[in-house]
């Protein structure tokens, strides 16, 4: 009997998921419930902040994917939560002696900083999946936003050291990451909790969603 209930449930799920895919973000928010997000950008088992990942969210009806952003050596922006390569990528294999034309790993104390990368040394390298490299690249902030497409919202997570920089674009959309994507923040969200932090902040940004 409980494999009998098992089954029917799992049917069930698997017949909901396709029609929840097709709803629009508005209904979503509307629909008085929890919201699902892809934290990290993370599902399906795929590596994090993956196009795949992305893409297999977006498949079964993720209401947000949070995108971790951060900035190339040469100003580009890039989904990627750490603030350097060795974890999550073949770095050390492509590039033995650390970045190219630039400061040696062992300058930089074992460690291979993002910053000191432009997006075509990046191009080179492959996110790992147990240790080896995977057929997957670090996505642009660009490739994620138009594979989302408004199909969920974008939950965009900035590094202290290009918040400056980013927060300048969204409040006065100046030349770069906006202007590239053709980004325009349409509402902010807060907590109810910081609401009585932010009457006596009032100069503190606001996370926006497009």
């Amino acid at each position: 009997m409980i494999g009998r209930v098992t089954i029917c449930i799992a049917m069930a799920v698997c017949s909901v998921i396709p029609a929840f895919a097709q709803m629009s973000v508005a209904e979503r928010l509307d629909d008085n419930r929890p919201l699902i997000a892809a934290w990290r950008s993370v599902s399906g088992g795929f590596p994090e902040g993956t196009l795949a990942g992305i893409r297999h969210a977006l498949e079964h009806g993720v209401d947000m994917i949070d995108l971790h952003v951060q900035r190339t050596g040469d100003g580009r922006h890039i989904v990627f939560h750490d603030a350097y390569l060795n974890r999550m990528t073949d770095v050390q294999t492509v590039y033995p002696e650390g970045t190219p034309g630039g400061p040696s790993r062992a300058a930089r104390g074992g460690r291979d900083y993002l910053g000191d990368y432009t997006l075509d040394d990046l191009r080179a390298l492959s996110l790992l999946v147990d240790g080896a490299a995977s057929e997957h690249p670090i996505p642009t902030l660009e490739e994620a936003l138009d594979l989302i497409d408004g199909r969920a919202l974008a939950v965009l997570t900035y590094r202290p050291s290009i918040a400056r920089g980013w927060w300048h674009c969204w409040r006065r959309a100046k030349p770069g990451i906006c202007s590239s994507t053709a980004l325009t923040p349409t509402s902010c969200v807060t907590s109810p909790k910081r609401r009585a932090w932010q009457a006596t902040r009032p100069s503190t940004d606001r996370g926006c969603r497009t």
